[in-house]
């Protein structure tokens, strides 16, 4: 019982993950094992429908699990409400999305899954945010497991299923992103918080807080748009080499 109070424990310890040292290299390593895993294996895979279900099954509880541990942590451990787990966060909304693109199997929320689950999950590994708590914490997990499942998932859509890297859902993806970004910025300045970073930046924060408010919002919304624009070339120009080399064979 001590152990789980040490492990749901509500007080900060300050603990900083440091970028680029062993731990880090790790998780970077362990990123290319599971891409490995999954195009390893992605053709048996692909031919055998239920072992794609019992896939989807594992990701959907594994979404539904991290989210029921991560909002009881804020309400009901250290019961600051529920502001400080809205999904406005890239991030977590790739969370929701991915439920709803397991339940409903529609490309919209597909496409948004993927996109937002490459470039999230890239961002937040590459500068990693645990909120001050150190290993062993639910929060420490927690943030591993949201950012190894959305980039997981992603992958499975794009090596077993073949996700379609279209002009039309590259729009609609767009689209979704910024009014959802419009959406986070007015729950953050009623709020007083920084959800998607779109107020103050979490790194270089002394360089960006010389720059004009407006001015840096406008600069993030960009950033959003072009990663998702560069996703998108960078895994259509797979596709069109995959496609030649399958030709060739």
């Amino acid at each position: 019982m001590e152990k789980l109070k040490y492990f749901y424990r509500p007080e900060e310890d300050g603990f900083i993950f440091k970028k680029f040292g062993k731990e880090h290299f790790l998780v970077f390593l362990f990123l290319i094992c599971i891409a490995l895993f999954i195009f390893i294996f992605k053709d048996n895979l692909k031919k055998n429908k239920e072992k794609q279900k019992v896939l989807k099954t594992i990701f959907l509880f594994l979404l539904v699990f991290q989210q029921i541990n991560f909002i009881y942590f804020f309400v009901f451990v250290k019961k600051t409400g529920v502001y400080e787990s809205l999904p406005l966060y890239t991030c977590r909304f790739a969370i929701y999305t991915s439920i709803l693109a397991i339940l409903t199997d529609e490309d919209k929320f597909k496409g948004i899954s993927v996109y937002l689950g490459i470039v999230g999950s890239f961002i937040a590994f590459l500068s990693p945010d645990l909120d001050k708590y150190s290993f062993p914490h639910v929060m420490f997990f927690n943030y591993f497991l949201t950012h190894f499942l959305i980039y997981t998932i992603s992958l499975y859509y794009i090596l077993i299923e073949e996700y379609t890297f279209s002009k039309k859902g590259l729009k609609s993806t767009l689209y979704i992103l910024n009014l959802y970004l419009i959406f986070t910025l007015i729950i953050d300045k009623i709020l007083n918080t920084n959800y998607s970073y779109l107020r103050e930046s979490p790194v270089l924060t002394n360089k960006f807080n010389t720059i004009p408010k407006t001015i840096y919002t406008l600069f993030v919304f960009l950033i959003y748009n072009l990663s998702i624009i560069l996703c998108h070339d960078f895994f259509k120009k797979i596709k069109i080499k995959e496609n030649k080399w399958k030709k060739k064979i």
